[in-house]
């Protein structure tokens, strides 16, 4: 290679590409971890906002139970 005016010769070129190849699996990989990472996130805020419309329905409930006792004089035994 170098006669035809090349100044690296084959090994550096195939070293160079498996360098590139691994950096670019790398940040592949971290680029995923990360999206896994933003997904789980997301899952759980989901999970909490579920749990938090649970309680209020669950509290809501509660008080047309108590409201309504209230005006009846009515209590469950």
């Amino acid at each position: 290679m170098a006669i035809a005016g090349y100044e690296k010769n084959t090994e550096q070129c195939r070293q160079k590409c498996k360098k590139l190849r691994a950096e670019y699996r790398k940040a592949f990989a971290k680029i995923s971890r990360a999206s896994d990472v933003a997904a789980s996130i997301r899952d759980m805020q989901a999970s909490d906002e579920r749990r938090q419309e649970w309680e209020e329905e669950r509290l809501d409930r509660r008080h047309r139970v108590a409201r309504e006792e209230a005006l009846t004089g009515c209590h469950r035994c």
